[in-house]
């Protein structure tokens, strides 16, 4: 009897060894990957599986930051056979990456997150990113090309912004547009607020997002702006609704000139992601800023970091525009670890050309409020990652 009680105490202690080691790896893991620079980090295990979700807002291409965060757990962590790598974004879950120890790759790209997301949700984050500030540079430019007169127009500003969430899904921006140089109205030659949010970006179950935002957004429109979206196979095609109620507003010269809010904006939009490509195809229609009911058509390819488009508006009365519009990363590819306060470049640059100016140019136009569902996903699209590794990753 004497004998069987030792067995099953040695037993116990293996076992109970065992489980400390491996929450000590786990614990290990977790400063490895904050140290590192990521955040909202949340570890479980299960048997052979591993579950870890992370934000990265260190590295400017999410491939990137997913590429080295597995060569950091690669290094400390072989007990297990599947990893399973969770982005997040403001702490809302995006994807999910299945990562196969033993071939040491990525192997399923997931964009319906809920059962993984499940698995970790509860656990408090290692390296909360709230009330972490930003103070983001970012470069503006505005130009008309084709008036006889004047055969070209151009405008360079410069963005400062102070950025920070300030807690899950809940961000806060404030913008200041410096004039450098300005062949425009001179309504435009004084320093003045650009776009300032408070925006709120949430997850539903069965991969619906909702993005609201309240503040004084592009254009000179201020206001309340909702947006909504469902996304299916896996993450390539999307049905989306935007509406909003905003007022004008602008600061000239140290005086605010103001209206109440009097104008409602709606559209519907679809999109369709050909994943062979990393080609989007889109239709957007409804009322716009200027009143105008109007469709656009949007076809997008992306090559990496970088992106290009082009599009063509039709609007009532059988008025049309076109155009086009790139995003080009800006230097450096990694910043610096995020701290209370931290200086660091936009991601990219973003910038739309349309061929008529004037009033039939301003047909199908919408405010910016800072925020959009497809800029808090697009570079963590699973086809898209999935691509990218394939082509781009050894």
């Amino acid at each position: 009897m004497v004998i069987k009680k030792f067995r099953l105490l040695i037993v116990l202690s293996f076992i109970f060894m065992g489980n400390l080691s491996a929450q000590n790896s786990i614990m290990k893991l977790g400063d490895i990957l904050s140290n590192h620079g990521f955040e909202n980090i949340r570890i479980k295990a299960e048997g052979s599986i591993l579950y870890i979700s992370y934000e990265n807002r260190l590295y400017r291409f999410e491939a990137n930051a997913l590429n080295n965060a597995t060569k950091l757990v690669d290094e400390v962590l072989q007990d297990y056979k599947e990893i399973y790598y969770i982005i997040v974004n403001r702490n809302i879950p995006l994807s999910v990456f299945k990562y196969d120890v033993n071939e040491r790759r990525i192997v399923d790209f997931i964009f319906d997150v809920d059962e993984y997301w499940n698995k970790v949700k509860n656990i408090e984050p290692i390296n909360s990113s709230n009330l972490k500030f930003d103070l983001v540079v970012k470069p503006d430019f505005k130009g008309e090309f084709g008036d006889y007169s004047n055969p070209v127009q151009a405008q360079f500003n410069l963005l400062p912004e102070i950025n920070t969430t300030i807690f899950t899904g809940l961000n806060f921006s404030y913008e200041t547009i410096v004039p450098l140089y300005n062949e425009f109205s001179v309504m435009e030659d004084s320093v003045r607020p650009g776009i300032i949010s408070l925006s709120q970006f949430i997850r539903l179950p069965n991969s619906v997002f909702l993005l609201g935002s309240v503040g004084y957004f592009s254009n000179n429109r201020y206001g309340v702006d909702f947006e909504g979206k469902k996304y299916y196979t896996n993450g390539d095609y999307s049905l989306g609704l935007n509406f909003g109620y905003t007022g004008y507003a602008q600061l000239m010269f140290g005086k605010v000139f103001y209206s109440e809010p009097y104008l409602f904006t709606g559209n519907v939009s679809t999109e369709y992601r050909i994943p062979e490509y990393d080609l989007t195809l889109g239709i957007t229609g409804g009322k716009f800023i200027y009143k105008d009911l109007s469709l656009r058509f949007d076809v997008n390819r992306q090559f990496g970091e970088i992106e290009i488009g082009f599009f063509a508006i039709y609007s009532e009365g059988g008025n049309y525009n076109g155009g086009f519009n790139f995003v080009i990363p800006l230097f450096p590819s990694k910043h610096l670890k995020p701290n209370f306060v931290r200086i660091k470049t936009s991601e990219n640059y973003r910038w739309e050309y349309r061929v008529r100016g004037l009033i039939p140019g301003q047909r199908g136009r919408s405010y910016k409020t800072g925020n959009s569902i497809n800029s808090l996903l697009e570079k963590t699209n699973p086809s898209f990652i999935k691509n990218y590794f394939k082509n781009y990753i050894n």
